[in-house]
């Protein structure tokens, strides 16, 4: 892996995706719990799935209430939860100090006040007008944000091998989902291999 880039592989839902990162040293692995994702994952079948060597496990949900993710926290290992959508301050703040909070924005246009009130999380995550699309973007509305905020902060949004050296100008944390997908919603540990190499070369 490039000295400073962390890379966050999405949408993950069996054991040999996760042996294939624990073993190349993908930095985040995400677990989506959104019943109209492609990539949604059954509780009961994350509870099968072997993650105490993984380092940041992150459960991803989209307007999710406080039971949904205290089911998720209380099934398998769970470092952080990624939010997505319109839920309350009230969630994020119930959350704070329980595990490790990466709140997602989409959009390009953003203001100081928007990240402010979010101090209190791990890291902010940029995705797409619609995440896990695989949508091609500019990634150059990012450029903006390290005046905006200090956090440390995720692209996410169609990155793959071709483009994430664009990414890379931006922000050292990258998210992708699509991208290491052959068809969509299942992946490919070719393509996963595929990327990491590249991002090795950076």
């Amino acid at each position: 892996m490039g000295k400073f880039v962390k890379v966050k592989f999405c949408g993950l839902k069996k054991q040999e995706e996760i042996d294939f990162c624990r073993h190349n040293n993908v930095d985040f692995i995400g677990f989506v719990f959104c019943n109209n994702s492609i990539r949604n994952l059954d509780v009961k079948a994350f509870a099968t799935l072997r993650l105490k060597q993984i380092p940041n496990v992150v459960a991803v949900f989209k307007n999710p209430s406080i039971k949904d993710i205290e089911l998720v926290l209380q099934t398998n290992k769970v470092d952080f939860i990624q939010i997505h959508g319109n839920e309350t301050d009230d969630i994020l703040e119930y959350f704070h100090n329980k595990v490790g909070i990466i709140k997602a924005f989409s959009g390009e246009v953003f203001i100081r006040q928007q990240f402010e009130k979010y101090n209190f999380c791990d890291y902010f995550l940029f995705d797409g007008k619609q995440e896990g699309s695989g949508f091609k973007r500019d990634f150059s509305f990012a450029k903006n944000i390290p005046l905006l905020t200090q956090k440390p902060f995720f692209l996410a949004g169609g990155i793959n091998a071709s483009n994430v050296l664009e990414a890379l100008k931006y922000t050292n944390y990258i998210d992708l989902s699509s991208g290491i997908e052959e068809e969509r919603g299942v992946k490919s540990l070719k393509l996963m291999e595929g990327f990491l190499e590249r991002v090795k070369s950076k």
